[in-house]
């Protein structure tokens, strides 16, 4: 028996390089349909496994069963893998992968070795009650040791082993399900995955009379998303003061100066007076804290510590905390209103409707509130005078079972707080 070692060139060049440029072409020409086709579909994101994960990383550790080509001489094996990916676009999911199996040899005594690693492409096509349906385009490279071969010789029914080591590129197309849940408070998904391996090398047609091996994985595990942004902490509870102690002094006319203080003596009940106990001059109207209208500018010198002006138009990117072109218009306004009144401080709330888990709109409120503050600062507005929470769906202004109230509810309010 003979161990025969062999370079990854010998791979016949022309027949997988048809096969690669098949798979670049397929791969293409779906993502860019699917792109597309994006526009008619309408689902609840928290049904979705793709739009869970990713934030920014997943890990996908899996067990998988190899129902080997015969043509390997080996037997059916376990092995695993450990897959690190990520979120491109809504409906796409990249992912560097690592793989081993150990087979045992049908052939001689020992065992063949493959290991794996190179990348997957993962698309979900569906945003349906299908929609954690996912199919999957893979290149790998192996690194095959110790495989039988056999040579017709006239041995054991007709062949002898031969034992061949070889380097060579995968291509894996395959199908998958991703079915989201909690785990510990992070998103995850359950994960069942069949792929269809196919290799070759010119070392491999001694028995069958072809250079490819043909294999079938099966595997299940689970993605758990990494990194993903904490809830906001809760504001802390406001501590009472305790009012300093006052030693009554005389004020014959009530107006709060003591009388010997007091240039204006006499003054009548209710009336208001300056520190010197006479009578000030008439006030002029308070200004309103309110929204502006259309085309006025906005003017915030007249709000008061409490009052809540909502920033209507200030609106982002779907399932995103990018600001839209016209939220950025409408934040300009703000800051200069900022500039304005340098006294006033401000809290950026954001809000979401009640699509979406608790959890997930929470954090996707913070994120949007934060992109807010950061716009401000970045227009010379002090971060001193900034704060930002999410509250989520937790204060809806209007019904969530309507679409008019959904888009009420998504909303961006100032509060000030002095």
């Amino acid at each position: 028996m003979s161990k025969a070692k062999t370079a990854s060139n010998g791979v016949s060049n022309g027949v997988f390089n048809g096969v690669f440029n098949g798979v670049l072409a397929a791969t293409l020409t779906g993502a860019s349909g699917l792109a597309l086709a994006q526009e008619s579909y309408e689902a609840p994101a928290e049904h979705r496994a793709i739009m869970q994960m990713g934030r920014p990383f997943y890990v996908s550790p899996m067990v998988n069963y190899t129902f080997a080509d015969k043509a390997r001489n080996v037997d059916d094996a376990v092995g695993g893998t450990l897959a690190i990916g990520t979120r491109l676009f809504e409906f796409m999911a990249i992912e560097a992968q690592a793989g081993y199996a150990q087979h045992d040899n049908q052939r001689t005594d020992g065992t063949a070795d493959i290991l794996s690693y190179g990348a997957n492409l993962l698309f979900f096509p569906l945003k349906t009650t299908l929609a954690n349906f996912y199919f999957s385009l893979g290149v790998q490279y192996l690194d095959v040791s110790d495989q039988n071969v056999g040579e017709n010789t006239g041995g054991f029914n007709g062949t002898t082993a031969t034992r061949v080591d070889y380097e060579g590129v995968s291509f894996e197309p395959g199908l998958g399900l991703m079915q989201p849940f909690s785990l510990f408070g992070l998103p995850a998904a359950a994960r069942l995955q069949a792929v269809y391996r196919i290799d070759g090398h010119e070392d491999l047609d001694q028995t069958y009379g072809t250079e490819f091996r043909e294999d079938v994985v099966l595997s299940a595990g689970l993605a758990v998303s990494l990194f993903a942004p904490a809830a906001a902490a809760p504001e802390p509870a406001p501590v009472a003061e305790v009012p300093a102690e006052v030693v009554p002094v005389p004020d014959s006319d009530g107006d709060g100066v003591p009388d010997d203080m007091d240039r204006c003596p006499d003054t009548p009940a209710g009336t208001a007076v300056d520190s010197s106990g006479c009578p000030l001059p008439a006030a002029e109207p308070a200004k309103a804290c309110d929204a502006p209208k259309a085309g006025e500018a906005m003017d915030i010198s007249g709000c008061a510590s409490g009052d809540v002006i909502v920033l209507h138009g200030v609106t982002f990117e779907f399932d995103q905390a990018r600001l839209t072109p016209n939220a950025r218009v409408i934040l300009d306004g703000v800051a200069d209103a900022l500039k304005a009144a340098p006294q006033i401080r401000v809290e950026v709330g954001g809000h979401t409707d009640s699509r979406g888990s608790d959890s997930y709109n929470l954090r996707l409120s913070q994120a949007r509130a934060e992109a807010v503050v950061q716009y401000l600062v970045g227009k010379e507005i002090d971060a001193a005078r900034l704060s930002s929470a999410g509250y989520g769906e937790s204060k809806p202004v209007s019904d969530n079972a309507t679409d008019e109230g959904r888009e009420l509810n998504r909303r961006v309010e100032l509060k000030v707080q002095g």
